[in-house]
């Protein structure tokens, strides 16, 4: 059996965040990553990057038709995942 892992986060919140917290939250990443990977179980771990370069996808009349996005209503956003 295969997991599908979402790391969520409120855009909002993380950036009124003061700029040593965001670094010391950001820094225990790594580690965590890696204690995942340890178990040997992880396949896929990523991080989907800046809001401002992401892009939507959408199939309309058998093309792909990009857009700038993610536009969802949702506080919070999708920033990485784990496939387990």
């Amino acid at each position: 059996m295969k997991y599908l892992g979402l790391a969520y986060f409120t855009p909002e919140k993380f950036t009124a965040m003061a700029p040593d917290d965001v670094k010391k939250l950001v820094s225990q990443c790594p580690a965590l990553d890696e204690q995942m990977r340890a178990t040997g179980k992880v396949l896929v771990s990523a991080s989907l990057g800046d809001l401002d370069s992401w892009k939507t996808l959408r199939p309309r009349g058998g093309k792909t038709h990009v857009s700038d996005g993610p536009y969802t209503e949702s506080k919070e956003v999708v920033g990485g995942l784990f496939i387990i």
